[in-house]
């Protein structure tokens, strides 16, 4: 849970401090690599948690592993709603990115059409 914790806080550190630099400095700053390194943070970290959180759910009889969302229901719910909330967190970060990328496409071909 440790990973998942520090992953969301590091991704949504960089976020607001990305949208305040991009208020100020304008969308001609590049931030697209990073956008793509905070999304695999984002999406590292999720997965590390669905992996443990599926063990607790389900258990895994090789190892030993008991599941224990049996006792514990309201703690397994509230990880539920937070990975939920962290998949759409990734989601919208491969939208901006996505959009990032659209954006310098259309620019970089304007810039060839006017060079012809």
């Amino acid at each position: 849970m440790q990973i998942f914790l520090i992953g969301n806080g590091i991704t949504c550190s960089y976020s607001l401090l990305s949208m305040f630099l991009v208020c100020l400095l304008g969308r001609n700053c590049v931030f697209h690599l990073v956008d793509m390194l905070a999304m695999g943070l984002a999406i590292a970290s999720a997965a590390a948690a669905h992996a443990i959180g599926n063990v607790g759910k389900y258990g895994n009889d090789r190892t030993g592993w008991l599941p224990v969302c049996n006792y514990y229901k309201s703690y397994c719910k509230k990880m539920e709603i937070s990975l939920g909330c962290c998949y759409l967190g990734v989601l919208s970060l491969y939208l901006v990115c996505a959009m990032t990328r659209v954006q310098k496409a259309s620019q970089n071909s304007k810039k060839f059409v006017q060079k012809e």
